[in-house]
């Protein structure tokens, strides 16, 4: 008799899964490419894979099997976060981050991780500014006061998804506390007490 397929596959998930808790790196490597090579679209073999490129800071491998796994899961927002994640902190790409929060986003609405992180994209732009505005001479008072201005223009980006992150989730001490920062540094006075005194309640 022979064993039905998902028994197979979740055989190989075992298997797979007792190498990497051993420390066998070898048969790990062996096994996950002999599963993958025949279930190329189970999402948990490629979920296997994706962890193993991530642990290995092998991040053009992990993209482009994330790309397998947004085709073999395509509601699957999960994927797209993790994609931005690389491109932000890995590739130092903003923009194609910034696209791949608002695919997760587009997916789940309420998706607080990826609202933050898109917030603080902008967030991390306008601190950047604010380098610049620190490096500048006393006697560059127009430069100053244009920099000002583009920064409180960067800080506005971010709000819509801080503040959409907090509707969601209106405890988080990260949430309240980006926009503690954006509201001062905006001038926002009653929202940035409001946040104030939210924090000092938690």
């Amino acid at each position: 008799i022979q064993p039905s397929e998902s028994v197979r596959n979740d055989t190989y998930i075992s298997m797979i899964s007792c190498y990497k808790q051993a420390g066998d790196s070898e048969n790990f490597k062996m096994a996950l490419t002999a599963a993958r090579k025949e279930y190329p679209n189970d999402v948990n073999l490629i979920n296997l894979e994706i962890q193993e490129y991530l642990d290995a800071k092998k991040y053009d491998e992990a993209l482009k099997i994330l790309d397998e796994a947004i085709a073999a899961s395509p509601a699957n927002e999960l994927y797209y976060y993790v994609k931005g994640d690389i491109y932000l902190n890995q590739k130092k790409d903003e923009e194609q981050a910034l696209a791949m929060y608002a695919k997760a986003i587009e997916i789940k609405p309420d998706y607080t991780d990826a609202l933050y992180m898109s917030g603080f994209v902008y967030f991390n732009r306008a601190n950047e500014i604010t380098n610049e505005l620190n490096d500048l001479p006393g006697s560059a008072v127009k430069k100053y006061d244009a920099l000002k201005k583009t920064q409180k223009g960067v800080f506005k980006q971010s709000l819509p998804y801080f503040e959409k992150a907090l509707e969601y989730s209106p405890e988080d001490k990260d949430t309240l506390k980006a926009l503690q920062e954006v509201y001062y540094k905006i001038g926002e006075k009653d929202k940035f007490n409001e946040v104030s005194e939210k924090l000092k309640s938690l």
